[in-house]
């Protein structure tokens, strides 16, 4: 009786709330997986709505209803039922935009049949593009602000369809991007990422590769800056697959592989290995900067160095294989195991892993980057025949009674010594002035620190020991102007563009730790191999002992293992 003494407009407003409430409380249903008490509370507003008279508002929840059916995935030919009954009747009642909405869900639902397994109904691809391009039609049609989102929706709905069908038409570009535009416009974020993806995969289709790699490393860092982790992952996936095409497609390639080992395991005991700490050393970001600067079509690719990826990378071909790890004993390289333990490889195991098609597979030069890697590099360069080596002779440091220190420094001599190397070599010089530039910035470096050197004996440079060493051709030059620029078309890089082709590290808050972490690697294993086994990990121990710190570095370890 209150209801029908109101004024026209407040039976609005009421016939409104009752509508806006019910699907709230559909939706909260919906969030809690409860799907028969969502379909309860739309029934009793479709009940409400029928007995206040709301017939246009009665019609909505039957879009409501076809869109749950749609997103559990059950029932789709009923979900389709009540789509078709709503289009007809927002087709009577003239009303465009619910028109438009119901297209649109139609041609979702007849989408998600086609690509249903059992299926009795026959749905062309045709028929879906149509219903898209309809639903587009009747949004342009209704030429109202609010209808700029449908439309945008429409669109984006419309080129994902072209994407699995590979149809792409004219107008896939001129239409994701209009869909982009009200997304930002509208702060969707999830939207936005969504068409970023999109674009990229179109950009995919048509070979443009590097496009392809700018749109996906846009999307991926909205999906962290929006802490989406999901959609983080989603596109972390199509950059991998993309890498792995460029990296076929590009012989140009650095490849640099890491091994850290965790620990040593002999005869079923665990200890950690003689290298006191493993710092993170800033190699990677130096190095990308240096080669950020050149004109050169380069791709650069890092790793963990471990048996099964060398094998695996030089089947595939690259230019030059930089192995960085440790070693304390002579002619030997400690590989990483995927359980994060040591392999200890000889000079005659190395040989056989490397295998003698390294010329074969295009690499002109190996850079063992380990402090005492001279035997080793020496060995390698005479029995596998590879053209070019460059190893490190920084003997017996480890007598130091400061070792921590020492190896820091040593480190990064090593370190400013690649950096300059690769400098120079990229621009075009040869092995033997590239090498020469090298060793004297990192001797000059070395000698800037030689307080930490003082108590070893030394010769030039504040270590002892012949420091780099070249092996091969010191003029030949691997980078030059004539050599560079064999990319296919498909891959061309932009001039003074580095590609990266590593593989995207998972989503993850914690931060790369600069300071040395000394004495904790064996917990370390511990905790990284429980980690494999179950989701929760406890760690408990007195106030300052370090907890934080451990969890911060097996956090890193893990992350950027993947």
């Amino acid at each position: 009786k209150l209801y029908l003494n109101l004024e026209d407009e407040s039976k609005s407003v009421v016939g409104n709330c009752v509508f806006d409430i019910g699907q709230c409380l559909t939706c909260f249903y919906l969030v809690f997986k409860k799907t028969h008490k969502a379909f309860e509370a739309l029934d009793q507003t479709r009940n409400c709505l029928k007995t206040l008279h709301f017939n246009e508002l009665y019609l909505k929840c039957r879009l409501t209803r076809a869109g749950i059916l749609l997103y559990h995935k059950k029932d789709l030919y009923k979900a389709k039922e009540e789509a078709d009954k709503a289009c007809n009747d927002f087709s009577i009642k003239k009303m465009k935009d619910y028109q438009a909405e119901g297209l649109l869900l139609k041609a979702l639902i007849l989408k998600e049949i086609f690509l249903s397994s059992q299926r009795s109904l026959e749905v062309s691809v045709e028929f879906i593009e149509k219903c898209f391009l309809d639903s587009v039609q009747r949004f342009k049609e209704h030429n109202q602000y609010e209808a700029r989102l449908g439309k945008a929706r429409a669109l984006m709905g419309l080129c994902d369809w072209r994407l699995f069908t590979k149809k792409l038409g004219s107008s896939f570009k001129e239409d994701i991007n209009e869909a982009l535009k009200i997304f930002r416009e509208k702060n969707l974020r999830g939207l936005e990422i969504r068409a970023l993806q999109m674009l990229g995969e179109y950009n995919l289709e048509m070979g443009n590769l590097i496009e392809a790699e700018k749109l996906w490393n846009v999307a991926r860092n909205r999906a962290k800056k929006y802490k989406d982790r999901k959609a983080e992952q989603e596109t972390n996936d199509k950059l991998e697959f993309l890498f792995d095409k460029i990296r076929q497609k590009n012989q140009n390639l650095i490849l640099v592989l890491r091994a850290f080992s965790l620990v040593e395991i002999e005869n079923g005991e665990v200890y950690e290995p003689e290298n006191i700490c493993n710092f993170f050393s800033n190699f990677r970001e130096n190095l990308s900067r240096v080669l950020m600067k050149e004109q050169k079509l380069i791709n650069i690719h890092f790793d963990i160095a471990t048996e099964n990826k060398i094998k695996s990378y030089l089947s595939e071909g690259c230019r030059v294989l930089h192995i960085s790890s440790y070693s304390n004993k002579r002619e030997c390289l400690v590989l990483e195991k995927e359980d994060s333990s040591s392999l200890v490889l000889n000079s005659e195991e190395i040989v056989q892993l490397l295998g003698d098609g390294l010329r074969k597979h295009g690499v002109d030069l190996i850079v063992f980057a380990t402090p005492q890697s001279f035997e080793l590099g020496q060995y390698v360069f005479e029995e596998s025949l590879v053209p070019n080596v460059v190893c490190f002779d920084y003997k017996d440091y480890l007598t130091s009674p400061y070792l921590t220190q020492v190896q820091i420094l040593i480190e990064k001599t090593l370190g400013k010594f690649c950096d300059e190397f690769y400098k120079h070599l990229i621009k075009g010089k040869s092995l033997g002035e590239a090498w020469s530039i090298a060793k004297d910035v990192s001797d000059y470096f070395a000698l800037e620190n030689k307080v930490v050197f003082e108590h070893i004996p030394h010769r030039k440079g504040n270590y002892q020991g012949k420091g780099p060493v070249l092996l091969g051709d010191a003029k030949s030059a691997l980078f030059s102007d004539e050599e560079v620029g064999i990319l296919s078309s498909q891959a061309r890089l932009q001039s003074g563009s580095l590609f990266d082709t590593s593989k995207p590290k998972p989503p993850t808050n914690i931060k790369k730790r600069e300071n040395a972490f000394v004495g904790r690697k064996c917990v370390m294993y511990k905790a990284v191999s429980a980690l494999k086994h179950r989701k929760i990990l406890h760690v408990n121990g007195v106030k300052g002992i370090g907890k934080s710190s451990l969890l911060k570095r097996v956090g890193y370890f893990l992350n950027a293992h993947n």
